[in-house]
């Protein structure tokens, strides 16, 4: 069986699911050199659909995608609010590929998607035989049947992010005949959504929503936090029996009063403490689910599995890992909405396996290698890279057995060195195949390392 997942918000992307396995997996920006490009992910599908004869099924991830905001904040983004962009800019692109998004109207998006397959030669395609997976079951589903655990293993699935089809985090439990089953109880909403707090402060220090948490995470260990700013985002977001809820303020509404909390503060003061704050949430909600008794058939140590935005933090991460009663701990690779479209096809693939009698978990191989994407092997590249070498002064080498040596030798002698072999890897981090490199022990790479980016 193949399955084509799409997922076309945030990070758009596409992948092939056949037979159980990952076999492509591309992300629109990577195509496009648009970070976080968002929309129907046109040029992924069309280099995956050169490679296979047919498709059976087709998953598109996520009902809703976010209402405007995502558009209005990477589209009209300046050192200004929001607001004060949309008024002052007419360059909205409302083309028909982008009403959709506008109107936010799923049925629109499967007709878009069908159209997309149609124009590759796959007919038949549209809104009554394109399966929708919501949000946080497609992050649910990569986390369990893409991770390492066998099965017969129990394990708790947890999700985390800014929020998806209004939800901001969802438990769930992978069970030993391969179930994956939502607890409903323990759902989070927007209001009480630890990620939107973060994006939030994430733009208030003048950085970009959904694209520089990262930054904000690694100023973090340069300061201390700030007794004050601690409190008050402990107010803001309250935790009560394994779900966030919204404290003194919903966290679609905060911005304001984050305004008011962090005026006057140190930026880095400020990273410290969000950081330190979004730790100790995760920790604890951990923490709480399995003082209710939330644990899987190892008790009293737990697997987990997670996906999400917030598991895009590794230092986080690194805190749940390091739990008394954690076991194991598997984090779905480039956690974010961009792997929604491996989620959403391992999720329907792993319906047809329970409805047929077999047993998902053993139809699914876990995702392996990222690297997913077309090959760079041929000459195409040495031609303009040919005319720009004199240019730009750097000597060009073709793939081989002692590259590698060569490679360290470069670096070792303060030399700046790009990489473009093999398959494209898919997700959030550069893996080799398509990576530039530099010597971090060197103070003075900073700047000629910035020229050549």
């Amino acid at each position: 069986m193949k399955i084509l997942g799409v997922h076309d918000g945030h990070n758009s992307s596409a992948c092939l699911l056949e037979e159980g396995v990952v076999t492509w997996a591309i992300q629109r920006e990577r195509m496009t050199n648009k970070k976080n490009d968002s929309g129907m992910p046109e040029e992924p599908i069309a280099e995956i659909l050169k490679h296979t004869g047919e498709l059976d099924e087709v998953a598109l991830a996520t009902y809703f995608i976010h209402e405007r905001d995502w558009f209005i904040d990477q589209l009209f983004w300046k050192e200004k609010t929001w607001r004060d962009s949309l008024i002052n800019s007419f360059t909205w692109p409302f083309t028909k590929r982008f009403s959709p998004y506008f109107l936010n109207r799923t049925r629109d998006r499967q007709r878009l998607l069908g159209k997309v397959l149609k124009e590759h030669g796959f007919l038949g395609w549209d809104e009554t035989n394109i399966k929708v997976v919501e949000h946080h079951t497609a992050h649910a589903a990569s986390a369990f049947y893409g991770s390492h655990y066998e099965p017969g293993e129990q394990v708790l699935v947890l999700t985390a992010d800014g929020s998806g089809d209004g939800l901001s985090s969802t438990v769930s439990m992978g069970y030993m005949d391969g179930r994956l089953i939502r607890l409903d109880k323990f759902n989070s909403t927007r209001d009480g959504s630890i990620g939107e707090i973060y994006s939030l402060v994430t733009y208030y220090l003048g950085l970009r929503p959904w694209n520089d948490e990262y930054k904000v995470m690694g100023l973090a260990p340069y300061s201390r936090p700030h007794a004050k700013i601690m409190k008050g985002l402990q107010r803001m977001i309250q935790l009560r029996r394994g779900r966030f809820e919204a404290g003194e303020v919903s966290a679609k509404f905060a911005y304001g009063a984050l305004v008011k909390l962090l005026a006057r503060m140190r930026f880095d003061q400020i990273c410290a403490s969000v950081q330190l704050w979004f730790e100790g949430m995760m920790r604890l909600w951990v923490k709480d689910l399995f003082d209710m008794g939330l644990r899987t058939l190892a008790d009293p140590h737990s697997k987990l599995a997670a996906a999400g935005g917030c598991f895009m933090n590794v230092k986080a991460n690194s805190v749940i890992s390091r739990m008394e009663k954690v076991e194991d701990l598997f984090i779905f690779p480039s956690a974010g909405d961009e792997s929604t479209c491996i989620g959403a096809a391992m999720k329907v693939y792993a319906d047809w396996n329970i409805e047929h009698g077999i047993h998902p978990k053993k139809a699914i191989q876990p995702i392996g290698p990222l690297y997913l994407g077309p090959d760079a092997g041929g000459d195409f590249l040495e031609g303009p890279l040919d005319r720009e070498r004199q240019r730009l002064g750097y000597s060009l080498h073709r793939e081989t057995k002692n590259m590698g040596k060569l490679i360290v030798q470069a670096l070792d002698d303060g030399e700046i060195v790009a990489r473009c072999s093999g398959r494209l890897e898919f997700g959030a981090r550069a893996l080799g195949n398509r990576t530039i490199m530099a010597d971090a022990r060197s103070l003075d790479i900073k700047v000629p390392l910035n020229k050549r980016i």
